[in-house]
């Protein structure tokens, strides 16, 4: 980046044809408007290991947003120290759905490439079925998320 600012990207991970699975991508689309000029974005989904760690390549900063499950209410925003929150995470089995967010961790992690702070923000959802666009309740809460 010029000015010898830091490099920070924000990433939208998820699938938008799930529902709110979908958040972290619109989220990042909401963002878009309101970062500064210069910061990096980007919107993935969080499957293919090699886009994730493209996307924060050559980052200082990288900010992940991505839906949880959880008891708590829609909207509810947890953030994790992404490199230590998948530390000693154990690597998935082999699926259909590919890889996720720790094997993108292991992998810029063994190559050297990991961003100096990675925060992984988790916006907790309430519908994970098939279908485009968000849950009411979600939704509903976007813009208060996204300020």
């Amino acid at each position: 980046m010029s000015g010898g600012a830091p490099a920070i990207v924000v990433i939208g991970v998820g699938n938008p044809h799930r529902r709110d699975d979908g958040v972290g991508p619109a989220l990042a689309r909401r963002l878009q408007a309101k970062l500064p000029r210069g910061l990096r974005h980007a919107v993935e989904r969080g499957d293919d290991v090699a886009r994730l760690v493209a996307a924060w390549e050559g980052a200082d900063t990288a900010y992940l947003i991505d839906a949880a499950l959880s008891a708590d209410p829609p909207g509810t925003l947890v953030i994790h120290d992404g490199a230590a929150a998948w530390e000693h995470a154990a690597p998935r089995d082999p699926s259909s759905h590919g890889s996720g967010i720790g094997e993108a961790i292991a992998l810029s992690r063994a190559l050297g490439s990991l961003p100096r702070d990675l925060r992984v923000i988790s916006v907790v959802g309430a519908d994970f079925g098939h279908g485009e666009g968000l849950s009411p309740a979600l939704a509903a809460r976007l813009d208060h998320l996204a300020d």
